[in-house]
């Protein structure tokens, strides 16, 4: 029979690509808390030192992480729905294939945050610092990234349809190959935004506020449906 201590141990596993995908449940929050693969569900754990944990494959619906800090933590492939980020510091923190709906990152510190292949439907980026962070094959669709810091980001191949980039940075941005059916760029300079054609400007939106790339023409009728 497994002593208590090695049944904990055997817990842990490890899927067949290296991530883990079950930790130490029952570990106090702190810097460094292995969660991954565990459901922590509607908790209140706001204003908490969480750099460098790992919540792979974790289920986080509706959990609250206000304020904390959570540089260098890994969500690879967690369920984070619903889950509120605001005023959180996420430097470096890796989304990739993770899924969320209506969650909030606003206010938030993600320079450099890996969001590949995230889905992020209806979530809130407003004035979120996203510089240099990856938003490759990501779907960020009916989303706002209003007054958010975005120099920088790939949204190569992402989906950003009907996502509102209102008075948001986009120096060095690149917009390649990104689907931008009804994207709002009202009050937005996309001026400095590399790889757009005019085929995505034409099935965006915006007004007389957007300022286009060079080259680039604002179509005839180019309003955003309410």
């Amino acid at each position: 029979m497994l002593r208590r201590g090695a049944l904990v141990a055997a817990l842990v596993v490890v899927a067949a690509d290296g991530h883990a995908v079950a930790g130490s449940c029952g570990s106090d929050a702190g810097p460094g808390v292995d969660w991954s693969g565990c459901s922590k569900l509607r908790l209140m754990l706001t204003g908490i030192d969480f750099a460098a944990s790992n919540f792979e494959g974790a289920n986080l619906t509706g959990t609250d992480f206000k304020g904390s800090n959570l540089d260098g933590s890994a969500f690879y492939k967690s369920d984070i729905s619903r889950v509120s980020f605001r005023g959180s510091s996420l430097n470096g923190a890796n989304f990739e294939k993770a899924t969320g709906l209506r969650t909030n990152f606003d206010g938030a510190k993600a320079q450099g945050a890996n969001f590949q292949k995230s889905e992020f439907n209806r979530s809130s980026f407003i004035k979120t610092n996203l510089a240099g962070a990856n938003m490759t094959k990501a779907d960020v669709g009916r989303g706002s990234f209003e007054s958010a810091n975005l120099e920088g980001v790939p949204f190569v191949l992402a989906n950003i349809s009907r996502t509102t980039f209102a008075g948001a940075n986009l120096r060095g941005a690149d917009f390649q190959n990104a689907f931008t059916y009804n994207a709002n760029f009202e009050q937005t300079d996309l001026s400095g935004a590399k790889n757009l054609v005019q085929e995505q400007i034409d099935i965006a939106c915006g007004n007389e506020t957007t300022v286009l790339p060079q080259g680039l023409k604002r179509p005839e009728r180019w309003d955003c449906d309410e």
